[in-house]
């Protein structure tokens, strides 16, 4: 991935009314930012991770770059305010 852009992925799109004792309702889309063009682009989801992001989103997980520019987001929560136990890898291409 160019380093002239930027990667959002997972945000929270409404806050839960009982605070962090809850889920909120969280985006499951993924967009990349170019600061050069000053323009978003959403990312397009081959079919067989697609199942993963029908499931509604999900927050508070960890995530991290990997060596070669790939991300890698673990664990979490739900919309459910259940615990995610998997882990994806995100490969961006041009």
């Amino acid at each position: 991935m160019d380093k002239s852009k930027a990667v959002l992925l997972f945000g929270e799109k409404t806050p839960s009314s009982d605070g962090h004792n809850s889920a909120g309702k969280f985006w499951n889309d993924i967009w990349v930012y170019d600061f050069e063009e000053d323009k978003w682009t959403e990312v397009i989801v081959e079919a067989e991770a697609a199942s993963v992001l029908s499931e509604g989103g999900c927050g508070w997980g960890g995530a991290c770059l990997g060596m070669e520019g790939d991300i890698y987001v673990w664990g979490g929560l739900n919309e459910r305010n259940e615990r995610v136990g998997s882990g994806w890898r995100i490969r961006l291409s041009e």
